[in-house]
């Protein structure tokens, strides 16, 4: 299996071209649709057309992405060379997820583990999962100084609440002087392949 590097070259560069050309096949298809000479029944079967290139095109961005997407492991590298000299804690072996979740949880895990480092004073980290009847929890906390607020206008928490909002999960924040605590949780329904 290819590296991360690796895989960012190759999903790169089937971006810039394949998907490119493909998207540039569309739109050439609907400069002709809208000629107003073409027959009804011509306009109609390369309408099909352009829906079928469409598909393939959104399926193509997909497997891109999916290139794109760091391990789990890789995700736990990013995470401890943020938190250089940190005690570490993470566990990250809850059930395989959608790309499109993985994504969204790792970019948050990501975040808050920079949060961590820049603001918190801590010097421990920890992740750890939780499996609900109705829900999956990701809950991460630090023994930092507290002070964080949901509320902050801060570039960082903006961030994680967009990309949960993307999985339909939500984050309860809790912060103190012993600490803060991130609890993210997301309906199985947002799990389902």
């Amino acid at each position: 299996m290819p590296d991360t590097q690796d895989r960012l070259e190759i999903a790169r560069r089937l971006h810039d071209g394949l998907a490119q050309d493909l998207a540039a096949l569309g739109y050439n298809l609907d400069a002709v649709i809208a000629d107003p000479e073409l027959s009804r029944t011509h306009r109609l079967e390369l309408r099909n057309l352009r829906f079928e290139i469409s598909r393939i095109i959104d399926e193509f961005r997909d497997e891109i992405f999916i290139l794109r997407l760091p391990s789990r492991a890789e995700l736990q590298e990013e995470i401890t060379t943020i938190l250089t000299g940190w005690e570490i804690n993470v566990d990250l072996s809850y059930p395989q997820l959608p790309p499109n979740v993985e994504n969204a949880l790792g970019q948050t895990l990501l975040e808050i583990a920079r949060n961590a480092a820049r603001h918190s004073r801590g010097a421990r980290f920890q992740i750890s999962t939780a499996i609900r009847q109705e829900s999956f929890m990701l809950i991460a906390t630090d023994n930092g100084t507290g002070g964080v607020s949901v509320r902050d206008r801060s570039f960082g928490l903006r961030s994680i609440t967009e990309y949960l909002s993307t999985i339909d999960a939500s984050m309860k924040c809790q912060s103190d002087s012993s600490g803060t605590r991130y609890e993210i949780e997301v309906p199985h329904t947002s799990r389902a392949t």
